[in-house]
């Protein structure tokens, strides 16, 4: 189990970890082969050639508007110089393999989103450039930090296309959603140390091989395998029941998926709005894929139905 599922961020439209969550989760309900493009929104690769499939989130962000062009304010020989100042490599050596044009949306932000590759090391080099004036970008955190805040500010914990959904229904209406909870599992030391007081081969792996399932019985291996995700998805499955127990207490059909922070669940309106106030919800995605057969299934009724 990816450890980007565990927890999830705000942003605008999907950050990069929101959008892998529900991917991920309808990938997990229906073996989708598909790219499934979240909101609309994704990262078109330019005219420098590369996909976004085999760069970094840098380049795979969905929280931003792509477009394949270049601008006037874009200089690739600057990008080249300012990486060959900031890494110390001749600049000769370099060369831009990808470029696309992002904008945050909500504080109304262009940026361009470079990859640089040392063709000697092959070694690859992000850099970020504001489309307004040309001047480089070192870090995100705040450009994404006031991103969040105003997209928490506009949609809370709803998705955008839930959110926008949500303007056209009456409060009884019903609609399919699928809720991520927040969770804090046991980190991956914790979890191998506690492997390792019941199976001594899984120190040794870990001290010849920094892999605590890389152990001589291949059946083992996998043995060790199964019993680390039952261990997260117990973690996960703890911190979730007490959204579960409110959603069949109201007598609403709710389905888990195991080792995933997150529930299916057919609402009313009235009710996903509530849900959305709680501690213990990160984001509530718009669930456009049946997650449950029939919407007869998620009426309230006197015994609810178990998950």
């Amino acid at each position: 189990m990816s450890t980007e599922l565990i927890q999830i961020y705000d942003n605008y439209g999907l950050s990069s970890q929101e959008a892998a969550m529900k991917r991920h989760l309808l990938y997990f309900l229906f073996g989708l082969g598909a790219l499934i493009v979240v909101g609309g929104l994704t990262i078109i690769p330019s005219a420098y050639g590369g996909s976004g499939n085999t760069t970094s989130d840098l380049y795979q962000d969905p929280a931003v508007i792509a477009t394949p062009t270049a601008g006037p304010q874009f200089s690739e020989s600057a990008v080249l110089e300012y990486v060959a100042a900031r890494e110390g490599i001749p600049i000769d050596q370099l060369e831009i393999t990808y470029l696309s044009k992002g904008r945050y949306e909500l504080i109304g932000r262009e940026f361009w989103f470079v990859k640089v590759v040392d063709r000697v090391s092959h070694l690859s080099y992000g850099v970020i450039v504001d489309v307004a004036d040309g001047s480089f970008v070192d870090s995100r955190e705040d450009m994404d930090a006031a991103e969040r805040a105003a997209r928490f500010a506009q949609y809370g914990k709803l998705e955008p296309a839930l959110y926008d959904r949500l303007q056209t229904m009456k409060t009884d209406d019903q609609i399919a959603v699928l809720i991520n909870v927040s969770v804090k599992r046991r980190s991956d030391e914790e979890l191998f140390a506690e492997l390792a007081t019941k199976y001594p081969e899984v120190k040794e792996a870990w001290e010849k091989w920094q892999n605590p399932f890389m152990v001589e019985s291949e059946e083992l291996g996998e043995a060790l395998e199964d019993e680390y995700g039952r261990m997260i998805a117990s973690d996960i499955e703890s911190q979730i029941q007490p959204l579960v127990d409110f959603l069949q207490s109201r007598g609403y059909t709710v389905r888990t998926f195991p080792g995933i922070p997150a529930l299916g669940v057919i609402l009313p309106k009235g009710l996903v709005l509530e849900v959305a106030q709680r501690e213990d919800v990160v984001i509530v995605f718009r669930n456009d894929y049946e997650v449950i057969p029939s919407l007869d299934t998620s009426v309230p009724s006197n015994r609810a139905p178990a998950v």
